[in-house]
C-alpha cells in the first residue's frame, strides 16, 4: 500500500466513526449506566504493515474517567523497505546487507476533554526515548575482507500530543494521535571495523565517520571522541537538541473489572 492510500484511508475512517452509533458524542454522554474497563492493550496496524524497523505495541490504564496513563513501545524489528533506497547486493564481487531498527518508548498522561468518559478528544504531555540504529555489512570477494558500518542516534526528550479515541463495540477502541511534537537531546554513536589487513585503514575509517555526521541531512553533528584500535573505530558525537513529530493509530482491547462512570 502506498502513502497516498493511507492519506485517503484515514479521513474516511474518521468520518465513519464520527457518524456511527459507537461515536463518543452519541454513545458516551447519553447512557447514565455507562461503564468502562480500566486496562487497555493494543498494537499499531500501520507499523505492522510497513515494519520500518519497528512494530508498535501499547498499553493504557484509565485511573479516572477522563484521565489515563499510556505507554507506547516501538519494538525493534530489523527491516529495511526497498522504497527507502537501500537495497541488498549479492554478486561475485561484493555482498551488501542493510539493517534498520527503531526503538521508541513513550510514556504519556492523557487528559480527555469529555469529563464523563475516557473516550473523546484528548491532549497528553509525554516523555520519549528514541534509538535509531542503521548498519551495513560488506563482504568483498577480491580481498576476502569484511566491513561493518554501524550508526546510532540515541536521545531523551519531552513533548505534547493531541488526539481522539473512538469506541468499537463494548471492548475495542481506536486511538488516533494526530498531532505530537517533542524536543529530544540526542547523541550519535558509531562503530566502524574491518578485517582488511591494511595497517593504515584506520585513518580511512576516521575520515568516513566524520564525513557521515557532517553530511547528515538537516542535522549536522560533530565527532568529539574517536577510539581507534587497529582497524576498529568507535566514535561519539556532541549532544544536540532535535525536534520530532509523530502520529500514531492504535487498536486497543479493553479488559479488567468494569467500573461505572457514576462512581467516579
Amino acid at each position: 500500500m502506498n502513502t497516498m492510500y493511507f492519506r485517503n484511508l484515514i479521513p474516511t475512517i474518521l468520518a465513519i466513526f464520527a457518524i456511527s452509533p459507537c461515536s463518543p458524542l452519541q454513545a458516551q454522554n447519553t447512557d447514565p449506566d455507562a461503564h468502562f474497563h480500566p486496562i487497555r492493550i493494543g498494537f499499531g496496524p500501520i507499523s505492522a504493515l510497513t515494519l520500518i524497523g519497528k512494530f508498535n505495541v501499547c498499553a493504557e490504564w484509565v485511573y479516572k474517567p477522563n484521565r489515563s496513563i499510556g505507554l507506547l513501545v516501538s519494538v525493534p524489528v530489523n527491516n529495511v523497505p526497498s522504497y527507502l533506497g537501500y537495497t541488498d547486493k549479492n554478486s561475485r564481487q561484493i555482498t551488501t546487507k542493510h539493517y534498520l531498527t527503531v526503538l521508541n518508548i513513550i510514556l504519556e498522561q492523557k487528559r480527555y476533554l469529555n469529563k464523563s468518559a475516557p473516550v473523546d478528544f484528548y491532549w497528553a504531555p509525554y516523555l520519549r526515548y528514541s534509538e535509531y540504529h542503521a548498519w551495513k555489512r560488506d563482504s568483498v570477494a577480491s580481498t576476502q575482507s569484511n566491513y561493518l558500518y554501524s550508526n546510532q542516534l540515541k536521545g531523551l526528550g519531552i513533548g505534547g500530543a493531541g488526539g481522539i479515541q473512538f469506541t468499537l463495540g463494548h471492548r475495542f477502541t481506536v486511538d488516533f494521535t494526530f498531532l505530537a511534537f517533542d524536543l529530544k537531546l540526542m547523541r550519535g554513536f558509531q562503530r566502524y571495523e574491518t578485517d582488511y589487513s591494511d595497517p593504515n585503514y584506520g585513518k580511512i575509517l576516521i575520515s568516513e565517520a566524520g564525513r557521515f555526521w557532517s553530511e547528515l541531512p538537516v542535522f549536522h553533528f560533530n565527532v568529539i571522541e574517536n577510539n581507534l584500535q587497529g582497524n576498529s573505530l568507535r566514535t561519539r558525537t556532541n549532544l544536540k537538541v532535535i525536534p520530532g513529530y509523530r502520529a500514531n493509530i492504535t487498536i486497543k482491547l479493553a479488559f479488567g473489572k468494569s467500573v461505572p462512570l457514576a462512581a467516579n
